[in-house]
């Protein structure tokens, strides 16, 4: 998203170490961690229907928007994806409250 400015500034995140195409497949890369991980809870036995649904909605909606961030790099697809990404950990962490509650 701000990929200039960190150039600008000399500050060397991986955009500007690596390159975009880097950086999109470690988004992509991390996304689908991230969406296995979030699962552990059900294997574990810690969480329910209800945890497992928001979780399967919340995560294949990252998955997407991670892969059309591969598939087309541009600001505007960086800003859903970050934008989307803290609206997805509320969401998620609210479905573990709510699953334990029911």
């Amino acid at each position: 998203m701000i990929q200039e400015d960190y150039r600008a500034v000399g500050v060397p995140m991986l955009p500007v170490v690596l390159g975009e195409r880097v950086t999109v497949m470690q988004i992509a890369l991390y996304a689908l961690l991230t969406a296995l991980i979030s699962l552990m809870p059900l294997a574990l036995g810690e969480l329910g229907l209800l945890y497992l649904v928001a979780s399967l909605f919340l995560n294949g909606l990252l998955i997407f928007k991670s892969l059309a961030l591969y598939r087309q790099p541009e600001r505007r697809t960086a800003v859903s994806l970050y934008k989307y990404s803290m609206l997805y950990l509320a969401l998620l962490f609210a479905a573990m409250a709510v699953d334990r509650v029911v």
